[in-house]
């Protein structure tokens, strides 16, 4: 029965949303996200850590709190966005209307790696690399809810053009050497089995696999941001900077590092432009790295409890 009422629930919050016009999604964002910010204390805290890490401590403390209120509405926006992709974002037409194209793009490759982190609304650079690349594979984490998880996969283009994020490297190869691009946002914590490269000037463990398999594979790797354009329409600049152009296949571990380097600067320099429009609700740098200097001053996160060591990489 609650599982029933839940569907229900949700199901009336999209039919709700998807009959306003478009034009009024900001103010559904603005309210939710407002709303969200004045009930989720612990979030707000997770999030005045985040910005004193990547920011510094201002003087008065409060002055990160417009900031922080932003960021929630960024948040909330990103769903309510997405609700709208199949009657916004459908069509060529449609994408040439709403997206502009910006910064260093590969030529045509038959295959690639195109990856983002959770800034802007990461869902539309799925759509963006696809109509720019053809077809695109996106690795995604799978939702508990049945409801949410089949919208969110109609939105990325139906079960066929998802990967599960659970065992995904192996599928990720496989679509690569079948000639499909394949996309990745992981620039979330990876715990202690990532590694660990500068973010914002504090190491931040970060996933070894995009770079990985780009290099393993010979892949071009691409970075790729969604930037949303100010006003109510649904219309985003994509940044596009090409972290390598790909060549010979190599497994040097070296190679991986200066790649994970690279992928992270070009993500701390969009953010820092647009900071309102980045994920610092995620606990992005929670674990750390054994070796870290006593001087260090990572965030202070709500509820961490440090997890055992990774067994050493092989």
């Amino acid at each position: 029965m609650r599982n029933m009422i839940r569907r229900a629930g949700i199901q009336l919050l999209v039919l709700i949303v998807r009959s306003l016009p478009p034009r009024s999604i900001p103010v559904v964002a603005w309210i939710g996200g407002t709303a969200w910010y004045a009930a989720d204390g612990r979030r707000r805290k997770r999030i005045a850590e985040n910005l004193r890490v990547a920011f510094g401590t201002p003087s008065p403390p409060s002055a990160h709190g417009s900031l922080a209120r932003a960021v929630f509405r960024n948040m909330a926006r990103v769903p309510v966005e997405v609700l709208w992709f199949e009657r916004l974002l459908a069509s060529p037409r449609q994408l040439a209307r709403r997206l502009r194209f910006f910064g260093a793009w590969p030529p045509a490759e038959p295959a690639g790696v195109a990856w983002g982190g959770h800034f802007g609304n990461w869902e539309v650079l799925l759509r963006a690399a696809a109509w720019r690349f053809g077809r695109v594979r996106g690795v995604a984490r799978r939702i508990e809810d049945p409801t949410i998880q089949e919208l969110i996969t109609r939105a990325r283009g139906g079960d066929a053009e998802v990967i599960d994020k659970h065992g995904a490297y192996r599928d990720l190869v496989r679509a690569a050497r079948a000639g499909t691009w394949v996309g990745i946002v992981g620039d979330q914590n990876a715990g202690l089995s990532g590694r660990f490269v500068p973010f914002f000037g504090l190491p931040a463990s970060t996933h070894e696999s995009p770079a990985r398999l780009a290099l393993r594979e010979g892949l071009p790797l691409v970075a790729l941001a969604a930037v949303r354009r100010p006003g109510p329409d649904l219309a985003f600049d994509v940044h596009a900077a090409i972290i390598s152009p790909g060549g010979a296949p190599t497994r040097a571990a070296e190679g991986v590092e200066a790649l994970l380097v690279a992928m992270n600067d070009r993500l701390e320099g969009w953010v820092r432009a647009h900071p309102e429009q980045y994920n610092f609700l995620h606990r992005r740098w929670k674990d750390r790295p054994p070796e870290e200097a006593p001087g260090a001053s990572p965030p202070r996160y709500d509820h961490h409890r440090p997890r055992a060591p990774a067994p050493p990489r092989t």
